[in-house]
């Protein structure tokens, strides 16, 4: 029977409904007063939720409409009385990330997945061409679509090359087998969207909360059942409009191939069938050319702008066959990252593995399985020929994988890495939507286990990374689905870049762990010989050879084969041909180190590199640097004032390292430094000593401890004193007073005092200051310390009526920093006289002029929205504001964030 066949036949029952996972998505919320609030949302059709940019979590609140800021209720999220875009949660102190437990998510996931045993997931064909339908909607209280149907026909069938399309993806990763043709409806007026109108609010296809009466009952069928009305009314209504030549139905099984039906707006969030998601219409019928609308995308306006392509071809390759490489609910680890569209969507859409075109789709026609060590060259998955290869683990039905992925035009350019991919492989699961277990697994730096993360987006191997290798001895190794050795064995990995990749590979029932070549041991000491097997069972043979396996001898001739061996009293010899070998009797399996190691008699000395013997002007804080010794379990180094080490700044044992820093060093004095090796056998003679003489000191100050005024003291005098405790290394120091937390407006500074304490010039009464202070000497200055605050009491010295006139001013901006717009204000002791307030840049140019007049008010705000005089918007930055009058002149920073 054909694959595909067999295939089918175990899909039958999968899961009947995809979504699409979109991370950080912007979205526009209205409040009930009007206002709108842009946010973000997160997830796939079975868990989504919004937030705002620092990960503070939002939900509406179902009683009054608010969208709130979420705060933990058990396994569930509730509405708090802190409003969105109206509190600020860092202030507040409330928890970012909070959400719904892994259980309910689970409980989200099993009620939204309703199995239809109708439902086969591979309907579309996989060559040819697919004539896709794409139908318009809106609601009945929904405006317009905001882009033209150029917008999304480029979007859907540009062929143009190097275009972001649908039709261009599938081209490029079928290897030109299949062609994806979309046609719009209703008609378009022109290039204006015409959509079908449907009779109900936007509302009724949302939760049913009290701000939202019309909603559906979330514990019922009734989001199926009214999405299910929708869609097939919306068919209905477009189907006279359709060409009766449209073939829709390609594989003639009486379904249309995929119909995307595209809605007006953007998502609700928190489980709403508002989502992007791949589903099927099986509780209602209708017919577009004598064929069923069954198998549909639905799509949200505002995402496709936002994710456009990746979001669309993620859900076609679902209606081709395609499982989700996400996890649903249990996401203790990511097994697949940003290297699949079927887990994650880049933009433009990236590739999928090669075993996903092969296992569901019929691109790739073979996986050969390596079965003879040998070392092998790769294409990359954008070749449809020897692009992906297959190697037997020591678990039944559990394999590894192995393919190359290097970018091909615009797709595969936003991976996080261009190299070989190695996967586990599990022939029990589709997909990894409910795993664990997962079909498949990408191994990954520290990713150690199936709980473990590690780093996802370093999974790629090649030499230009140092990752070259990996087997039971390496991190990660080929451990299984359950955690247990597995044999894999890959090594000499080659530089990636090029059209094909080189690796070699070891197949054994025995895998060495130690040593693994490379490694340093001495002669008369004992090492522990390690190997894993597939079944350690039975007797085991150790041999060694000194010449590279030209011939062997005898360690043991028998012993447990459990995985552990003492080699004691290793012979007296000196080679770098060595290696192991260990043979499993029972089978016959046997296993060398993949390269040599040596046998040493004796320890070398060390070679020192830095500072080099002579040096003049050497830093006060040298890392000293000497080449590592093989087989050196650690070193002796001493830094001292004589050449005969009698008087030592430095006397350390057991430095484990090739490298070491001192940071106490005296400027301008003589030093001598060397360094020996320990080994089993014993210590190295000391390297040669080194000379070298310092310069100026070269480390920065460490902070200095403040000591008040306190932290958020508050009634403070005006004539105010600033403490601090010495700073290492500082030889003076620099404070600065603000009116603002990012130092923008600075009301005084000294920058190179050499006292402990600062008495600043009398401050305004009522007022709030922030400070902080820094060490200094001549390699530069340290670190800020962390900024403390203060608020000075009412102590005014004058009676306001007897002030006569009041004095000109120009007064710090609000806010600041600012994002859209900031006012400035200033006051004029003469109202009459001119003033000008102007805007400028680092260069001192002027971006333009707020004021230039008689202003005719003695207080006067002017807004600044960013922009030049030009009317364009300029960039982020610091920039500065200038009031002038005849006998004042005065010039204050801000700070334009975007």
């Amino acid at each position: 029977m054909k694959r595909t066949l067999i295939v089918l036949c175990t899909l039958i029952f999968a899961l009947s409904l995809f979504g699409a996972r979109l991370m950080n998505k912007s979205v526009t919320v209205t409040q009930p007063d009007g206002t709108t609030l842009s946010i973000l949302a997160s997830g796939d059709e079975f868990h989504n939720w919004l937030h705002d940019a620092n990960n503070f979590t939002i939900i509406q609140d179902g009683n009054t409409g608010w969208y709130t800021y979420a705060v933990r209720s058990g396994d569930t999220v509730i509405a708090s009385q802190y409003i969105a875009g109206q509190s600020n949660p860092l202030a507040i102190g409330l928890e970012a990330g909070v959400n719904l437990s892994p259980e309910r998510i689970r409980d989200n996931y099993n009620r939204l997945n309703r199995n239809d045993s109708n439902l086969r997931i591979n309907r579309a064909p996989h060559f040819g061409t697919i004539n896709n339908l794409v139908v318009f909607i809106k609601f009945a209280n929904s405006p317009d679509f905001t882009q033209e149907i150029p917008f999304y026909s480029d979007m859907f069938n540009t062929d143009t090359p190097g275009y972001n399309s649908m039709h261009n993806y599938f081209q490029a990763t079928s290897y030109n087998q299949l062609n994806i043709e979309t046609c719009f409806y209703p008609v378009p007026n022109d290039t204006i969207v015409v959509c079908y109108v449907d009779n109900q609010p936007r509302g009724y296809y949302m939760p049913l909360s009290g701000a939202n009466p019309i909603g559906y009952d979330e514990n019922t069928d009734e989001s199926t059942t009214r999405e299910f009305a929708l869609l097939t009314n919306a068919s209905n209504f477009v189907s006279s409009q359709i060409p009766s030549t449209l073939d829709l139905d390609g594989d003639d099984d009486g379904n249309i191939d995929n119909v995307c039906f595209i809605v007006q707006g953007s998502t609700t969030a928190w489980g709403t069938l508002l989502w992007p998601h791949r589903w099927a219409i099986f509780n209602s019928t209708s017919y577009i050319n004598g064929a069923r609308v069954y198998d549909f995308n639905f799509q949200l306006e505002s995402f496709l702008d936002g994710s456009g392509n990746s979001v669309l071809c993620h859900e076609m390759a679902h209606t081709l066959g395609c499982p989700d490489l996400y996890r649903y609910y249990d996401t203790t680890i990511d097994p697949i990252g940003g290297w699949d569209l079927m887990c994650a969507n880049n933009n433009p859409p990236q590739s999928m593995s090669a075993w996903m075109k092969y296992n569901y789709l019929d691109w790739v026609t073979t996986v050969p399985t390596i079965t003879q060590s040998g070392t092998y060259s790769i294409n990359s998955v954008w070749s449809q020929e020897n692009n992906i290869f297959r190697i037997p683990s020591w678990k039944n039905n559990e394999y590894y994988l192995v393919e190359y992925r290097k970018p091909f035009g615009i797709y595969d350019t936003n991976l996080p890495g261009t190299g070989l991919l190695i996967y586990r492989l599990n022939t029990n699961e589709n997909g990894n939507a409910g795993g664990p277990p997962d079909e498949l697994y990408i191994y990954r730096p520290n990713g150690t286990s199936t709980t473990s993360g590690g780093y996802i987006n370093m999974a790629y191997f090649s030499q230009q990374t140092g990752r070259t290798a990996i087997n039971e001895a390496t991190i990660p190794n080929g451990f299984m689905s359950n955690n247990m050795p597995g044999g894999l064995d890959i090594s000499q990995i080659s530089a990636s870049g090029d059209e094909t990749m080189s690796f070699h590979v070891n197949i054994s029932d025995v895998q060495i762990t130690y040593p693994k070549g490379g490694e340093t041991i001495f002669s008369g000491t004992s090492k522990t010989i390690t190997w894993k097997a597939r079944a350690q069972t039975g007797n085991a043979k150790i041999e060694y050879s000194t010449n590279n396996g030209q011939q062997w001898q005898t360690i043991i001739a028998t012993t447990s084969n459990n995985g552990s061996f003492l080699w004691s009293n290793i012979p007296v010899l000196d080679s770098d041909q060595c290696l192991i070998k260990v043979t499993a009797l029972t089978s016959g399996a046997n296993d060398v180190c993949n390269r040599t190691f040596s046998i040493a008699s004796s320890i070398d000395v060390p070679v020192s590199i830095f500072p080099a013997n002579q040096l003049t002007n050497a830093p006060t804080n040298p890392t000293l640097r000497w080449h590592a010794v093989p087989g050196a379990d650690s070193y002796y180094i001493q830094i001292s004032h004589d050449s005969d080490f009698n008087n030592n700044v430095v006397n350390l044992i057991d430095w484990t390292d090739s490298t070491f820093t001192y940071n106490d060093l005296m400027p301008f004095t003589t030093y001598y430094w060397h360094v020996a090796a320990y080994a089993p056998v014993g210590l190295s003679e000391f390297s040669p000593s080194c000379m070298f003489t310092t310069g100026e000191i070269s480390i920065l100050p460490a902070l200095p401890p403040l000591v008040s005024p306190a932290n958020n003291a508050e009634n403070l005098p005006l004539d105010i004193v600033l403490n601090w405790n010495t700073a290492s290394y500082a030889y003076f120091y620099h404070y600065e007073v603000a009116l603002d937390y990012f130092f923008l407006d600075v009301v005084t500074l000294n920058d190179s005092i050499n006292a402990l304490q600062a008495v600043l010039p009398t401050l305004e009464p009522n007022t709030h200051y922030f400070w902080r202070v820094r060490g200094g000497n001549p390699a530069g200055y340290g670190f800020f310390t962390n900024i403390r605050n203060f608020t000075t009491g009412n102590y005014g010295t004058a009676n306001q009526d007897d002030v006569s006139q009041m004095a000109t001013n120009l007064e710090t901006n609000y806010p600041n920093p600012f994002n859209l717009s900031t006012e400035i204000e200033f006051n004029l002791n003469d109202k009459h006289a001119p003033a000008k307030l102007s805007v400028f840049n680092i260069k001192g140019q002027t971006v333009k002029v707020l004021f230039d007049g008689v202003a005719k008010n003695q207080t006067n705000h002017f807004s600044w929205d960013g922009k030049d005089s030009q009317g364009t918007p300029v960039s982020s930055g610091i920039y500065y504001y200038k009031l002038e009058t005849k006998d004042y002149s005065k010039i204050k920073k801000m700070l334009l964030l975007k």
